[in-house]
């Protein structure tokens, strides 16, 4: 996938992956598998940094990140049908922010 991406910025691995890949990657196995050093393009492939995470409140973190996005550029979120309590963008956002102090993303590299 990393190839296909051109992923220069690196692979991150996440979710319900990690826990099944863990004793592979202190074998260092799959380390030894995304390089693949019988392939043309291994030397391309050992510049993409490959990370972990392991935050386990990723995914509402993303979720956060696009509501957030949706609100403060409404032209992006005007098809959403949203059912929102709050009375302000700000508001929202602020409650939002709130939700991201309590589960700040962990990458271990």
């Amino acid at each position: 996938m990393g190839l296909a991406c051109l992923a220069i910025g690196g692979v991150y691995i996440c979710g319900g992956i990690f826990p099944r890949l863990k004793t592979r990657m202190q074998k260092g196995t799959v380390l030894e598998a995304f390089l693949h050093s019988n392939s043309r393009f291994y030397h391309l492939l050992r510049t993409f940094p490959l990370h972990v995470v392991t935050n386990s409140s990723l995914g509402l973190l993303g979720a956060r990140q696009y509501a957030s996005f949706l609100l403060t550029n409404p032209a992006f979120g005007k098809d959403l049908q949203v059912q929102n309590n709050a009375t302000s963008p700000q508001q929202t956002s602020q409650s939002l922010a709130e939700l991201s102090k309590e589960a700040e993303p962990s990458v271990a590299l």
